[in-house]
């Protein structure tokens, strides 16, 4: 961090994500900003959380990736709450803000992280053809009596 105490330059990086929707660099999007300063965000918390102490915008935070539309964003949200967590005031904070019920809810998203590996040519899938014969094949299940199938 150079000359920078952990708690200002956490600081200023939040304050440059609260303000990034409305003073961009030139010839970036604001959703790559906030990325960027999530993930700033997420790295310094992650190594100083002790220095830095509770997070006071935790609900703020739960808010945010309750109504965040972009993938990104939601994703580096989520991994900055991981981090956010390591405090336990930050812990009550989202309990009590309803964050456990959000992240409940987003789970089923989890299939769709965007920096999941792609696999371009997947080894373990099963495959047919025109020419295998099912017929020769026995069939196996479990059934009460004479071959009632359950």
């Amino acid at each position: 961090l150079g000359n920078y105490e952990p708690h200002e330059f956490f600081n200023d990086l939040y304050h440059r994500f609260l303000l990034s929707s409305t003073s961009l660099a030139p010839g970036m999007k604001s959703s790559s900003m906030k990325s960027m300063c999530l993930q700033a965000m997420t790295i310094v918390y992650g190594k100083y959380a002790e220095q830095i102490g509770p997070f006071n915008d935790t609900r703020s935070i739960v808010q945010m990736l309750d109504r965040c539309i972009d993938r990104t964003e939601r994703d580096r949200l989520l991994l900055f709450i991981q981090k956010l967590i390591l405090n336990i005031r930050n812990v009550r904070d989202l309990i009590d803000c309803g964050g456990i019920k959000l992240l409940i809810q987003l789970m089923c998203l989890a299939h769709l992280h965007i920096n999941r590996a792609c696999v371009p040519l997947q080894t373990n899938v099963i495959e047919s053809s025109s020419n295998m014969n099912r017929d020769s094949e026995k069939e196996w299940y479990y059934g009460k009596q004479d071959k009632e199938k359950l």
